[in-house]
């Protein structure tokens, strides 16, 4: 080799040089003031491999990565490098099936192993060729840990309303010692965020919900997102239920709860016919309302109507209804409705009532709501120079 580059005699039977850049042989001579040694020794050199890119760039932990092209220079064709990647503190990441297609690429598989020993973040690529000499790149990979799943929430439904209801989630990939954030949502509503969130391993979960009284009822969607700001969610996996409970009595007798009438309309529209209210009026500790009517055979009816607001958070979707009806000289035509929010509820004559002036219970239901218009008529058709009354105990709504 001739003495192009720096040189060192390091004793009579030693001498240290470094080689040309890039790679070839070539003969070393030795020549000292004694004379030129014998051109017989050959010597093969090599450069150093480099790494400029990884294809793929980025992979799962837990999921073997296909590298379509390790991208460098100065790989040797026909010998197998080795081709790992490494992080200060982890345990070394080995690619298997590495193959050199030129001296610029190499197809490999990195298994990932999984991110419960795997440090997610950017990994250095490094490749070593047979001779020892090692090429990198710094941060070049990034190993993402897999997002995490919600598969089953216990319990799955709640009325809106309710707080500090303890909450087991189940699914994968929730994290090691950090806690998620998980959240109901719903399209056009304001998410409803868990509190006091503890993971266990990464299969379980636990957190307390307070769901605001103002939440609509339906389905809710769980979602998850771990602290990398990966999100996945269970669609339609939590059920929020109007509250229905706190019912409303209301009593038309004075002496129990006093009221009465009030905020009660009242209307008796009479066609073809002469006819008067009675009442509404209370009497013997009974609302009581009806017609006086002599008749021209046009029916009559009359209706008490009011409205009722729920607490917040409440619904309704029962009404119960004590009465009683008076006597009437035609009891085959009489009738009596129900109505609630402009929906008829109730709607029968005399034949599948009690028998007239005997008391009754009515029990209906209605769609749910946190109001309600309730409406109460009673009539007669044709009307035969008559009085008839309803007696009104008590409403409730549940």
């Amino acid at each position: 080799m001739s003495n192009t580059s720096p040189l060192t005699v390091t004793d009579d039977a030693h001498i240290t040089v470094t080689s040309p850049a890039g790679s070839g042989t070539v003969i070393v001579t030795v020549t000292t003031p004694g004379g030129t040694s014998a051109q017989n020794v050959q010597y093969t050199y090599s450069a150093a491999p480099t790494v400029s890119g990884i294809t793929p760039n980025s992979g799962t932990a837990g999921t073997s990565v296909p590298v379509t092209d390790l991208a460098g220079s100065n790989i040797v064709v026909g010998t197998i490098p080795s081709v790992r990647l490494a992080k200060s503190g982890e345990a070394d990441i080995i690619a298997t099936g590495v193959s050199v297609v030129s001296p610029t690429k190499i197809t490999c598989t990195l298994p990932l192993t999984s991110y419960s020993s795997t440090i997610p973040g950017l990994w250095d690529v490094l490749v070593t060729n047979t001779d020892g000499q090692t090429g990198w790149k710094n941060a070049t990979f990034s190993i993402i840990n897999p997002a995490p799943s919600v598969t089953s929430i216990t319990p799955n439904h709640s009325t809106n309303g309710t707080t500090n209801l303890f909450v087991l989630v189940g699914g994968t990939n929730f994290g090691f010692g950090s806690n998620p954030s998980i959240w109901l949502a719903k399209a056009g509503q304001s998410n409803i965020y868990a509190t006091d969130v503890h993971i266990f391993g990464t299969t379980s979960m636990t957190f307390t919900l307070n769901v605001p009284p103002t939440a609509p009822s339906g389905k809710w969607d769980v979602m998850v997102m771990s602290l990398d700001g990966q999100t996945s969610a269970n669609l339609g996996a939590f059920t929020i239920d109007d509250q229905t409970g706190g019912s409303l009595l209301w009593d038309w007798s004075v002496a129990s709860l006093g009221h009465g009438w009030d905020g009660w309309s009242h209307d008796a529209p009479c066609s073809g016919t002469t006819c008067s209210e009675y009442g509404p009026a209370i009497e013997s500790g009974h609302g009581v309302y009806g017609l006086t009517a002599i008749s021209t055979g046009a029916p009559t009816q009359y209706s008490v109507t009011k409205t009722f607001t729920a607490p917040t958070g409440i619904k309704w979707r029962t009404i119960t209804f004590n009465g009683q009806l008076s006597t009437s000289s035609d009891a085959s035509v009489r009738w009596m409705d129900i109505w609630v929010n402009g929906a008829r509820v109730f709607d029968h004559n005399t034949q599948p009532l009690p028998n007239e002036g005997q008391p009754f219970t009515i029990t209906e239901s209605f769609p749910l709501a946190n109001s309600a218009i309730v409406m109460i008529s009673s009539g007669q058709d044709p009307t035969l120079d008559t009085q008839y009354t309803m007696q009104f105990d008590s409403l409730t709504l549940s």
